[in-house]
């Protein structure tokens, strides 16, 4: 038999830890819209946004340039997997990008800092 005062710290131990558990708030999945993605925080750029979907990331470029008004949508596309049909955009970029064609030799030296410079496959207006 158990003596009464360790049965009464024992009872208000359990009493206590059902009491914290049974407070919990459960909480309900939002139902969102299937091309809604979880939105990325970007802290030292402007211009764009970023949400991240499970099979692709979609970036909406809202500055291209100095007074633009239009919008560009890109999917970034993981290889093997498609975008939803009803997922309107300018381009679709399948990733891990395998070639690039660069407009400007400024583009070059980001390639090599990455690594991938061998994926250069053209330059245009050479001659």
């Amino acid at each position: 038999m158990i003596p009464s005062s360790k049965f009464r710290i024992l009872l208000s131990t359990l009493l206590f830890a059902t009491t914290i558990i049974g407070c919990k708030q459960n909480e309900k999945p939002s139902k969102s819209h299937p091309l809604d993605g979880k939105k990325t925080e970007i802290t030292y750029a402007e211009g764009f946004s970023i949400s991240n979907h499970a099979d692709y990331n979609l970036i909406t470029v809202t500055k291209a340039f100095p007074d633009s008004e239009k919008s560009y949508r890109y999917a970034l596309v993981k290889n093997g997997k498609s975008a939803p049909d009803s997922l309107q955009v300018d381009a679709v970029i399948h990733i891990p990008v395998q070639s690039i064609v660069v407009t400007s030799t400024t583009h070059i030296p980001s390639l090599e800092i990455l690594g991938v410079e061998k994926t250069l496959q053209g330059f245009p207006n050479l001659d």
